[in-house]
Protein backbone atom coordinates (compact mmCIF):
# COMPACT_ATOMS: atom_id res chain seq x y z
CA UNK A 1 0.00 0.00 0.00
CA UNK A 2 1.40 3.38 -0.96
CA UNK A 3 1.06 6.58 1.01
CA UNK A 4 1.75 10.23 0.29
CA UNK A 5 5.04 9.84 2.16
CA UNK A 6 6.35 7.25 -0.28
CA UNK A 7 8.90 8.28 -2.86
CA UNK A 8 7.08 9.00 -6.12
CA UNK A 9 9.74 7.26 -8.22
CA UNK A 10 8.92 4.13 -6.22
CA UNK A 11 5.16 4.56 -6.66
CA UNK A 12 5.60 5.17 -10.38
CA UNK A 13 7.77 2.05 -10.66
CA UNK A 14 5.11 0.02 -8.84
CA UNK A 15 2.48 1.31 -11.29
CA UNK A 16 4.60 0.16 -14.23
CA UNK A 17 4.95 -3.29 -12.64
CA UNK A 18 1.18 -3.41 -12.15
CA UNK A 19 0.66 -2.58 -15.83
CA UNK A 20 3.08 -5.40 -16.70
CA UNK A 21 1.02 -7.74 -14.52
CA UNK A 22 -2.21 -6.69 -16.24
CA UNK A 23 -0.68 -7.25 -19.67
CA UNK A 24 0.63 -10.66 -18.55
CA UNK A 25 -2.90 -11.63 -17.55
CA UNK A 26 -4.10 -10.54 -20.97
CA UNK A 27 -1.34 -12.66 -22.59
CA UNK A 28 -2.64 -15.74 -20.75
CA UNK A 29 -6.27 -14.90 -21.43
CA UNK A 30 -5.86 -14.20 -25.15
CA UNK A 31 -3.37 -16.72 -26.58
CA UNK A 32 -3.90 -15.44 -30.13
CA UNK A 33 -2.50 -12.07 -28.97
CA UNK A 34 0.02 -13.51 -26.53
CA UNK A 35 3.05 -12.13 -28.35
CA UNK A 36 1.72 -8.58 -28.36
CA UNK A 37 0.74 -8.65 -24.67
CA UNK A 38 4.01 -10.27 -23.60
CA UNK A 39 5.95 -7.64 -25.54
CA UNK A 40 4.01 -4.84 -23.87
CA UNK A 41 4.44 -6.48 -20.47
CA UNK A 42 8.21 -6.72 -20.95
CA UNK A 43 8.33 -3.06 -21.99
CA UNK A 44 6.47 -2.08 -18.82
CA UNK A 45 8.92 -4.10 -16.71
CA UNK A 46 11.74 -2.16 -18.39
CA UNK A 47 9.95 1.07 -17.51
CA UNK A 48 9.72 -0.05 -13.88
CA UNK A 49 13.45 -0.79 -13.89
CA UNK A 50 14.26 2.66 -15.30
CA UNK A 51 12.22 4.20 -12.49
CA UNK A 52 13.85 1.96 -9.89
CA UNK A 53 17.27 3.14 -11.06
CA UNK A 54 16.10 6.75 -10.69
CA UNK A 55 14.71 5.95 -7.25
CA UNK A 56 17.96 4.28 -6.16
CA UNK A 57 20.05 7.16 -7.45
CA UNK A 58 17.86 10.20 -6.76
CA UNK A 59 15.05 9.07 -4.47
CA UNK A 60 16.55 10.72 -1.41
CA UNK A 61 17.97 13.69 -3.30
CA UNK A 62 14.92 15.97 -3.26
CA UNK A 63 17.06 18.95 -4.26
CA UNK A 64 17.75 17.40 -7.66
CA UNK A 65 14.13 17.18 -8.76
CA UNK A 66 10.73 18.56 -7.88
CA UNK A 67 7.27 17.06 -8.06
CA UNK A 68 4.09 18.94 -8.89
CA UNK A 69 1.62 19.18 -6.02
CA UNK A 70 -0.89 16.76 -7.49
CA UNK A 71 1.80 14.20 -8.42
CA UNK A 72 0.78 11.71 -5.76
CA UNK A 73 -2.90 11.99 -6.69
CA UNK A 74 -2.15 11.42 -10.38
CA UNK A 75 -0.13 8.29 -9.65
CA UNK A 76 -2.78 7.07 -7.19
CA UNK A 77 -5.49 7.54 -9.83
CA UNK A 78 -3.49 5.47 -12.31
CA UNK A 79 -2.76 2.80 -9.67
CA UNK A 80 -6.45 2.50 -8.76
CA UNK A 81 -7.37 2.21 -12.46
CA UNK A 82 -4.81 -0.56 -12.98
CA UNK A 83 -5.87 -2.48 -9.86
CA UNK A 84 -9.52 -2.32 -10.87
CA UNK A 85 -8.71 -3.82 -14.25
CA UNK A 86 -6.39 -6.49 -12.84
CA UNK A 87 -9.24 -7.67 -10.60
CA UNK A 88 -11.67 -7.48 -13.50
CA UNK A 89 -9.34 -9.49 -15.76
CA UNK A 90 -8.96 -12.14 -13.05
CA UNK A 91 -12.61 -12.44 -12.06
CA UNK A 92 -14.76 -11.55 -15.06
CA UNK A 93 -15.11 -12.73 -18.59
CA UNK A 94 -13.62 -10.05 -20.80
CA UNK A 95 -13.13 -9.95 -24.53
CA UNK A 96 -9.89 -9.18 -26.32
CA UNK A 97 -11.53 -5.94 -27.44
CA UNK A 98 -12.18 -5.08 -23.77
CA UNK A 99 -8.52 -5.72 -23.00
CA UNK A 100 -7.31 -3.60 -25.90
CA UNK A 101 -9.70 -0.77 -25.01
CA UNK A 102 -8.55 -0.90 -21.38
CA UNK A 103 -4.88 -0.89 -22.36
CA UNK A 104 -5.43 2.00 -24.77
CA UNK A 105 -7.31 3.91 -22.09
CA UNK A 106 -4.51 3.24 -19.61
CA UNK A 107 -1.75 4.29 -21.99
CA UNK A 108 -3.77 7.35 -23.05
CA UNK A 109 -4.45 8.35 -19.45
CA UNK A 110 -0.73 8.13 -18.69
CA UNK A 111 -0.19 10.61 -21.51
CA UNK A 112 -3.19 12.86 -20.76
CA UNK A 113 -2.62 12.92 -17.00
CA UNK A 114 0.92 13.94 -17.88
CA UNK A 115 2.37 11.27 -15.63
CA UNK A 116 5.78 11.90 -17.11
CA UNK A 117 5.57 15.61 -16.38
CA UNK A 118 4.99 15.34 -12.64
CA UNK A 119 8.74 15.45 -12.10
CA UNK A 120 10.94 18.31 -13.16
CA UNK A 121 14.69 18.35 -12.92
CA UNK A 122 17.82 19.73 -14.43
CA UNK A 123 19.46 16.32 -14.14
CA UNK A 124 19.95 15.03 -17.68
CA UNK A 125 19.43 11.42 -16.62
CA UNK A 126 16.00 12.18 -15.13
CA UNK A 127 14.96 14.29 -18.13
CA UNK A 128 16.09 11.62 -20.62
CA UNK A 129 14.37 8.82 -18.69
CA UNK A 130 11.01 10.57 -18.63
CA UNK A 131 11.26 11.55 -22.29
CA UNK A 132 11.95 7.89 -23.13
CA UNK A 133 9.03 6.68 -21.00
CA UNK A 134 6.67 9.19 -22.58
CA UNK A 135 7.69 8.26 -26.14
CA UNK A 136 7.37 4.54 -25.44
CA UNK A 137 3.93 5.03 -23.90
CA UNK A 138 2.82 6.87 -27.03
CA UNK A 139 4.24 3.98 -29.07
CA UNK A 140 2.27 1.46 -26.99
CA UNK A 141 -0.94 3.37 -27.69
CA UNK A 142 -0.19 3.42 -31.42
CA UNK A 143 0.66 -0.30 -31.37
CA UNK A 144 -2.68 -1.15 -29.73
CA UNK A 145 -4.87 1.07 -31.88
CA UNK A 146 -4.95 -1.10 -35.03
CA UNK A 147 -6.14 -4.06 -32.92
CA UNK A 148 -9.26 -2.25 -31.78
CA UNK A 149 -12.29 -3.05 -33.91
CA UNK A 150 -14.11 0.23 -34.36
Amino acid sequence: MTTKNDNLFKIFSQNENQIAELYSIYALTFPNQKRMWEGLSKAEIKHALILKVLDDKYGNENKLYSVIDEGYNILKYVSDFINKHIIEAQTKSITSQDAIATAMSLEQSMIEKKCFDIFSSKEEEIIAAFEKLNKETETHFKLLKPHLDL
